[in-house]
């Protein structure tokens, strides 16, 4: 693959990721420059390669950022950008709730699977909730663009997140 065409798959990528982290700049510092990186790649090949590698650097270390090791999603990237957004709000929000109640912190116990015991610190707890959450985001995405009917729950790929049942098949129902 090309460095243009890498770099403008990573461009989408990208300001998906942007659109799904409207306050990435007072949470990322590292990232002010982005936009101008981002410019400075669509103007020539050669900006595509040095800004490549230079935007690649900038996101190090952040959870959710739009390069990752690893098989590439066939999902949009604006879906993938919100299923990481959603997932990673919600592990905060269960991080919150453990870290500040000694009574729930706990309750919530690893699956025995895990090794069970009750968790050690906030991080864990985060990961541990938020993967799941994820992984059923995008189980309802495929679902719904395959029309799986059978499915446990329908997701349009949009913030908020909307679970939606479908519509299974009625027609053994309507037998007489």
């Amino acid at each position: 693959m090309s460095d243009r065409v890498k770099f403008d798959n990573k461009d989408i990528e990208i300001q998906a990721w942007m659109n799904a982290n409207s306050d990435y700049l007072t949470t990322y510092p590292q990232l002010a420059a982005l936009s101008q990186m981002l410019d400075i790649g669509r103007a020539s090949d050669e900006g595509a390669s040095a800004m490549y590698d230079a935007i690649r650097a900038c996101f190090a270390g952040i959870d959710g950022a739009p390069f990752r090791k690893g098989k590439v999603s066939n999902l949009p990237a604006q879906v993938v950008a919100n299923a990481e957004k959603a997932s990673n709000d919600y592990g905060a929000a269960i991080g919150l709730l453990w870290s500040e109640s000694e009574d729930i912190a706990s309750m919530m116990v690893r699956h025995g699977r895990s090794g069970g015991g009750v968790y050690s610190d906030a991080s864990e707890v985060v990961d541990a909730h938020s993967k799941p959450v994820k992984n059923r985001l995008t189980k309802a995405y495929t679902d719904m663009t395959n029309e799986n009917a059978s499915a446990d729950y329908w997701w349009d790929g949009e913030l908020p997140v909307n679970l939606i049942q479908p519509a299974g098949d009625d027609s053994e129902d309507s037998e007489e």
